[in-house]
């Protein structure tokens, strides 16, 4: 993922609102990609 993707990700998943699935759908990720890359924050 670019710095952008990463930047959205850390963002959206800020949002209490968006569900991991959703951040996953909208980036077109998975979850282990996903927390792959919120741990390194």
């Amino acid at each position: 993922m670019d710095e952008k993707k990463i930047a959205l990700a850390k963002s959206l998943h800020d949002d209490p609102s968006n569900s991991i699935g959703d951040i996953c759908e909208v980036l077109d990720i998975s979850k282990s990609t996903l927390y792959r890359y919120l741990e390194e924050d």
